[in-house]
């Protein structure tokens, strides 16, 4: 939960800054001290992007710890998701692809689906499955494969 958006925001140095210590180390830093962002108890990670061996931006990652409770299985799909993801901008792992048309990029709103290395889908958020029910489908994506659903629709 942050208040402001920071992207492409400069920071001042702070020897105590998590962004700071990343920036510094190249390394991936993480509190779990549950600090305080917009009154809500946070974990904090700053990821270091790399590129060529230097660090040219960090970026912060907030997970909400607010209640006690274990997390449901999207939740914890979703935090799953969001380590991987991380490992890939620190590292620069992305798949990269031929220039495409802006239009047909992925929006945040589209959902999210999290294919296994087979092609079975593992996890289809709700606004994913809304957009395939949309296209035609009648069923679950869950334990599906992508291609051959998609080919269907």
């Amino acid at each position: 939960a942050l208040e402001d958006d920071v992207v492409g925001e400069s920071v001042a140095y702070d020897d105590e800054s998590l962004v700071t210590e990343a920036f510094m180390s190249a390394e991936m830093c993480e509190t779990s001290d549950n600090k305080l962002s917009a009154g809500i108890p946070v974990d904090i990670w700053a990821i270091p992007v790399v590129r060529r061996g230097e660090v040219i931006a960090v970026v912060e990652r907030h997970t909400n710890q607010m209640g006690v409770r274990a997390p449901g299985n999207t939740e914890a799909h979703y935090l799953e998701i969001a380590d991987i993801l991380s490992e890939m901008l620190h590292h620069g792992r992305f798949p990269q692809f031929p220039g495409s048309d802006r239009a047909l990029a992925p929006k945040g709103t589209d959902g999210v689906i999290r294919v296994a290395a087979t092609g079975m889908i593992t996890l289809a958020s709700p606004n994913a499955l809304s957009a395939f029910r949309r296209l035609g489908l009648a069923g679950d994506l869950d334990g599906e494969y992508l291609i051959p659903t998609v080919r269907e629709l």
